[in-house]
Formats: C-alpha cells, sequence, structure tokens
C-alpha cells in the first residue's frame, strides 16, 4: 500500500473500554481517517439498512465494528455486494477475537486483535488487489 494512501476507517459500535483502545489505535494513525458511527448492536439493529445507506454514503474503506457476536452479519448481505459493499473486521467476544468479513460475504477468522493486527488487517484488506492477501 502506498505510504501516502489515507484510509478511511469506519467504527461502528466500538464504544465502552474497549472501542476507546480500537479509537486510540486507529485514529492515532497518520494514515487513517477515523470515521465514528452511531452505537449499533444486535439488539439494536432491527433496521441495518439505515445503517447500511449510511455506510455506503460514507464510502470508508473499511468497517470495524465492536460485537458480541458477529453472527448477526451472516444474515445482513446488504453490508455486502458487488456495489458499495466495504470490508468489515468485527471485534467480537470482548476483544478475545475477530473475524473479516468481505463480499458474498465471507468470513474469515482472525486471532485475537492486538493494535498492530488491527492495523496490518485494515492495510492488508484496502490493499489494491493484486496487493490483497489472506488476513490470517
Amino acid at each position: 500500500m502506498n505510504d501516502t494512501t489515507e484510509t478511511t476507517v469506519a467504527l461502528v459500535a466500538c464504544s465502552g473500554i474497549l472501542g476507546g483502545l480500537i479509537r486510540g489505535c486507529v485514529g492515532g494513525r497518520a494514515d487513517m481517517t477515523v470515521v465514528d458511527m452511531p452505537v449499533v448492536d444486535e439488539a439494536t439493529a432491527g433496521d441495518p439498512g439505515d445503517l447500511a445507506h449510511r455506510l455506503r454514503r460514507l464510502a470508508p474503506d473499511v468497517v470495524v465494528w465492536q460485537f458480541d457476536s458477529d453472527a448477526l452479519l451472516e444474515q445482513r448481505p446488504e453490508f455486502f455486494g458487488v456495489t458499495g459493499g466495504f470490508p468489515i473486521i468485527a471485534i467480537i467476544d470482548d476483544g478475545r477475537g475477530s473475524a473479516l468479513w468481505r463480499l458474498l460475504p465471507q468470513r474469515t477468522t482472525l486471532d485475537a486483535p492486538s493494535f498492530d493486527t488491527l492495523v496490518d488487517t485494515i492495510h492488508a484488506v484496502t490493499a489494491p488487489s493484486e496487493e490483497n492477501r489472506s488476513c490470517q
């Protein structure tokens, strides 16, 4: 990835201590612009179309979404697709796990996130397709 390229990262439901750590990790990077989205969880995501619409309008390079469980994404194809889709990095189980969701949707299990692996995964999923590699 070109070091001068700025990556737009949308943070969804990144709240509490873990959300603050995620925000500090990503927001402290000179090559990343962070956009906070409203807190949304499985209980309040009854109408995810509104969030999907707002995210498409924002057109982030990647979404980092803090979940209790990322099972919601499997049932919500509106977050994925050829037009307006974006990779979603789900931080799950109070930060003990993470997963990468891509078009179709496709879920790739990742290790427990650390500051370095979160930044590396953001760079990997936003790299041009010939450079885009597995984030496992």
